[in-house]
């Protein structure tokens, strides 16, 4: 069963929240707005119209020259207490970064003081996410296109090309998500090795 088949079982087609299946809350959920439309669904929609994309949860790109590891962009409304009205719905922008060396420096490099960087290690990798939060509702959803759009368009394809560099060993000029930094040199564990090898004598 496709994704957009599961969506026929939920709201606007059947009387079901799309977050827990439960019968939908209407004027009960910060949600729900006087338009009569769900901001989830229509963070969705958003999202979808934005990025060209036939999903709304997980988009992914291709990295320059390398078809993996792939660059993932995940943007979504945090699931929180649908009744609680004191604060509008949480925005949270993820985008999938293949080490925390590579977070660390593309957020040096972009100058990514809103975006936070966290771990999604669970199977012991070095998998990062540079995470961005605010807050919106409905009413503010132009100002979340324009967000949207500025990622598409800015943050993403400089990314991209930055990092081809950052991921780049400075000496063979071998692709590697592993690198270690010294100085002002990155270097990959093969060529750490051949220079400790070569080098080795001279310390005894």
């Amino acid at each position: 069963m496709s994704i957009d088949e599961i969506m026929l079982q939920y709201y606007p087609h059947k009387d079901a929240c799309p977050q827990e299946g439960k019968p939908c809350l209407k004027d009960k959920c910060k949600y729900w707005v006087e338009e009569k439309v769900c901001w989830d669904i229509e963070f969705g929609s958003i999202v979808k119209s934005v990025f060209g994309s036939e999903r709304h949860d997980y988009i992914y790109y291709d990295l320059q020259d390398i078809n993996y590891p792939k660059l993932c962009l995940r943007p979504e409304l945090w699931l929180e207490n649908k009744t609680d009205f004191k604060q509008p719905p949480k925005v949270v922008i993820s985008i999938g970064i293949n080490s925390f060396r590579l977070a660390e420096k593309l957020k040096e490099k972009f100058n990514l003081t809103q975006w936070e960087i966290e771990s999604r290690c669970q199977d012991g990798g070095d998998d990062h996410d540079l995470v961005m939060t605010t807050h919106a509702s409905y009413l503010e959803r132009n100002e979340i296109i324009k967000m949207l759009e500025r990622i598409k368009e800015e943050l993403i394809p400089k990314i991209i090309l930055e990092e081809k560099s950052i991921n780049t060993c400075n000496l063979c000029k071998t692709r590697c998500e592993s690198l270690t930094d010294h100085d002002k040199y990155a270097i990959c564990y093969s060529c750490e090795k051949r220079i400790i090898s070569e080098n080795l004598p001279n310390y005894f």
